[in-house]
């Protein structure tokens, strides 16, 4: 035998008694007790004068020796002689190719076994010791490869985004400052201050959904904050480009009689995307269909938002809104120049990236969680930079250029090598002020 090996349960020997005793009492021993050690129970009986070898491991080194079975009981009689049986013992060496040879029983003798792994290592895992298993050729990790790698986010990336945020942030801060300060300028007053604030309230929904993108979703409470984020930075800023646009499209149906969409009308609609929205997320959290679960992708483990099916109903929804705006952009596409705020950009952009933001999210366990949040992330981005520019910017630089023709009236002479410098941006003042003569909300 080898060493830590059992003794074989078929080891038995017959005691012949003249006395009638049916229980009798014996030990097993090994002579060596320095190179050897037994195991388990050592101390047994025999019955109805058979004696059978206990469970037992024998540790030693290698070598013979002699295995002993000695009674210890002779009840009411005195202890006779003979009383031991005596059998030989080999303990071979160990072949360490195919068993390991270790401290596993005792501190001073080495054990010779097949490792046991219980339970079984899975995923392709191979047993190399008691309980341990060897992952390094799987695509899982655990004391048995029965788990997944965790996956890691790119975090070089994820600041990036973030640093992206808060310029976007602070920007948004500023055009909204800008706002309020030429509040009575014509140009700024044309495309109504009201819209203008709330589509830079959600520009701000818009940020903070892009700095979520950036976390790992592991909570509720974050799944929560990313619905929210999400569809009221959709409803506030598309909501109102698509009031406007709408406006713009009444305008030009009926330019004969000038008919003008009421703000309140206006207001309207974007609440009742907001309220949609909110009934949506209600009804989720109330039935406790808002988790974070945990899905796997290329042997990779992660945790995504899971909401109920009535989340589908918030992106069609989404998508029915984005068509509607689709189909009045361009069919105020022929409006003249004058009578037309420049919405058509934003409006195509934001329709862009939204739809294929949810085209990727749809198979959202096939593709990485990474590359969707990513992407989700580069739309936000996109968008928020052309409505900043269309519907802001280029507002700030008419004004600007405004300024610096009112300087050149009156001061020719400082000013008369710009005249080429501010003609296209003179041909383009004009207009909004046309625009804004004809174009401001009673």
């Amino acid at each position: 035998m080898i060493s830590s090996q059992e003794l074989p349960n078929y080891l038995k020997c017959k005691l012949y008694d003249d006395y009638g005793n049916d229980f009798i009492f014996f030990k097993i021993e090994v002579d060596d007790i320095y190179n050897t050690k037994l195991i388990g129970q050592y101390l047994s009986y025999c019955w109805n004068n058979e004696c059978a070898i206990p469970p037992l491991k024998v540790v030693g080194n290698p070598g013979n020796y002699k295995l002993s079975l000695k009674i210890s009981s002779f009840g009411p009689f005195d202890k006779f002689e003979n009383n031991v049986l005596k059998i030989d013992l080999e303990i071979q060496n160990c072949n360490e190719e195919i068993y390991k040879y270790q401290n596993i029983d005792d501190s001073a003798l080495k054990s010779c076994y097949l490792p046991e792994c219980n339970p079984p290592c899975m995923n392709g895992g191979k047993c190399i010791n008691n309980n341990i298993c060897d992952c390094s050729n799987t695509f899982t990790v655990g004391k048995y490869c029965n788990e997944y790698n965790i996956l890691e986010r790119i975090k070089k990336v994820d600041l990036i985004l973030k640093i992206i945020a808060i310029i976007l942030f602070i920007l948004t801060i500023v055009l909204m400052s800008g706002i309020i300060m030429f509040k009575d300028n014509l140009i700024i007053k044309s495309a109504s201050i009201n819209f203008q604030i709330i589509i830079l309230i959600g520009i701000l929904f818009n940020i903070a959904y892009l700095w979520t993108l950036t976390k790992n979703k592991s909570s509720i409470a974050l799944c929560t904050r990313i619905y929210i984020y999400k569809n009221l930075g959709f409803s506030l800023v598309f909501g109102s480009i698509l009031a406007k646009t709408y406006r713009i499209y009444k305008i030009i149906s009926y330019k004969k009689s000038f008919s003008v969409v009421k703000e309140e009308t206006m207001f309207a609609m974007v609440f009742i995307m907001m309220l949609f929205h909110t009934l949506i997320l209600g009804i989720c959290y109330i039935t406790r269909n808002i988790r974070s679960v945990v899905l796997y992708n290329n042997y990779r483990e992660y945790n995504d938002c899971y909401f109920s099916d009535l989340k589908n109903l918030s992106t069609i929804f989404n998508i029915i809104i984005l068509f509607i705006g689709y189909a009045l952009s361009y069919a105020t596409r022929g409006a003249d120049k004058n009578f037309k705020e420049r919405l058509s950009m934003p409006v195509y952009t934001y329709i862009l990236f939204t739809i294929l933001s949810e085209i990727i999210n749809i198979g959202n366990e096939e593709i990485s969680i990474i590359v969707q949040d990513f992407f989700n992330a580069f739309g936000i981005i996109i968008n928020t930079l052309v409505i900043m520019y269309y519907l802001y910017i280029h507002k700030f630089i008419s004004i600007f250029v405004h300024n610096q023709i009112i300087m050149e009236q009156q001061n020719p002479s400082k000013w008369k090598n710009t005249n080429n410098v501010f003609f296209f941006e003179r041909q383009t003042l004009n207009r909004e002020i046309y625009l804004s003569s004809n174009y401001v909300m009673k």
